[in-house]
């Protein structure tokens, strides 16, 4: 009986996760409104929802509008004071760190120039970064739950990065256990992608039960997968990698040694390096009004406003690299949704209208609405994906912090002279 007892704590636990999944997406939900998305009885919200008071982690937001004269129903919201989650962003050239309520409302923010090359240099703003947003003295004492990093490479399950390209003095090195060490608070390390995945669940952008494809194409090449909310990871945790794989095996060098990478066409400098000889040779007024490198994405904008025709043959060429990636992606995932993040292509919507129809003709797709493509992302996405990371692995590690010995066992004792105690077992 012991072992059955577990397994029914175990579900109990995962109920309440679940509901918490739903105030954090879907605020100001009714305990109706909990148990209709469970598939669960009034009565099993109710006794959850109520542990969930107790202990603080929701609140009640008020009182639903009803249409009848009868009882109206309490509206309930995760409990912003409960505590806050720092997300840090390191990128090649740059680190944004910020800190988030449950509410999933920016408490601060800060971003600090970096070179990645430089590891130690990279590693004390990590650092001294987290450790201001740890003892920010405006958080009206809430507590730091967790904190998520996310790198523009390769981690494995322990935290330890694995990859991060052209940085190999990265390999190995255990950034989670660094930070745990440090501040006492868990910490969680992801590949950036995967962090957007996620984000885009928990902010509703995507049904996390349906299979889902991020495609970014900026600083870097990068994909994530979730399928029925879960992420992809593979055997190696480098599932899902498509910057570095080869397009053209006699290509272009990359920076990660081999050649062809998808990422030597069409991140945002391979796609600028491609056009710099035209820029400097008929564009230098352009090229005037930026003292540094403009971005892809104003070249773009310049094209579309001043109908640049040379400059929309080199995009269309960097295109199809784009197809021939997007090819891959949908006969190997068969995505329902593929979220695409790439700042230029949306000034040359064009562009992308004819990369859609080649795909579905190279892919024999023949019903066009078979696949979404999502293509305006709020930036929301982009700026919470470590917190959102953060928070959606501490879930899978929450446990409610009861410290009643004697509830707890007489929780256990229902159980076993009942076999129940209210959670429902079809729902995990």
């Amino acid at each position: 009986m012991k072992n059955n007892t577990r397994n029914i704590v175990d579900l109990k636990q995962g109920n309440i996760r679940e509901i918490i999944r739903i105030l954090k997406t879907s605020p100001n939900s009714t305990k109706t409104g909990i148990a209709d998305k469970m598939s669960m009885t009034i009565a099993s919200a109710h006794n959850f929802i109520s542990e969930l008071l107790k202990n603080g982690i929701c609140v009640s937001s008020g009182i639903a509008s009803s249409v009848t004269n009868g009882r109206r129903a309490v509206k309930y919201r995760l409990n912003k004071d409960y505590g806050y989650i720092i997300g840090v962003t390191l990128a090649r050239t740059s680190i944004h760190f910020a800190a988030y309520d449950l509410g999933n409302d920016l408490l601060a923010e800060k971003t600090c120039v970096c070179d990645i090359h430089d590891k130690e240099s990279t590693t004390n703003m990590l650092l001294s970064g987290v450790e201001e947003l740890t003892t920010e003295k405006t958080f009206n004492n809430k507590k730091c739950l967790c904190m998520g990093i996310t790198i523009p490479g390769r981690a494995d399950k322990d935290g330890r990065i694995v990859l991060l390209p052209d940085a190999d003095i990265w390999r190995g090195f255990p950034l989670k256990q660094i930070f745990e060490q440090r501040f006492n608070i868990p910490a969680y390390v992801d590949n950036d992608n995967n962090a957007y995945i996620l984000a885009a669940k928990w902010l509703g952008l995507v049904n996390g039960e349906i299979n889902t494809v991020f495609f970014s194409m900026t600083e870097g090449v990068g994909m994530s997968v979730m399928n029925s909310q879960e992420l992809f990871r593979g055997a190696q945790n480098s599932g899902s990698e498509i910057g570095h794989t080869i397009a053209d095996i006699n290509g272009r060098q990359c920076s990660c040694g081999n050649k062809g990478c998808f990422e030597a066409y069409i991140s945002e400098q391979a796609v600028h390096d491609s056009m710099a000889s035209l820029l400097e040779l008929k564009y230098k007024a352009f090229l005037e009004r930026f003292p540094a490198n403009p971005s892809v994405a104003k070249i773009a904008a310049y094209a579309k406003k001043n109908k640049c025709y040379d400059l929309y043959v080199a995009f269309s060429r960097v295109s199809e690299y784009i197809i021939i990636a997007l090819q891959n992606i949908i006969r190997i995932f068969d995505p329902a949704t593929i979220i695409i993040n790439c700042e230029w292509l949306k000034f040359l919507p064009e562009i992308f209208d004819d990369v859609k129809l080649r795909v579905y003709s190279y892919c024999n797709i023949k019903d066009n609405n078979s696949i979404e493509f999502i293509f305006d992302i709020d930036e929301k996405i982009i700026k919470t994906a470590p917190a959102m990371m953060a928070f959606d692995n501490y879930l899978s590690n929450f446990e409610m912090n009861n410290t009643n010995k004697e509830r707890n066992k007489t929780y256990a004792n229902n159980i076993e002279s009942t076999g129940t105690d209210g959670v429902n077992t079809t729902n995990l």
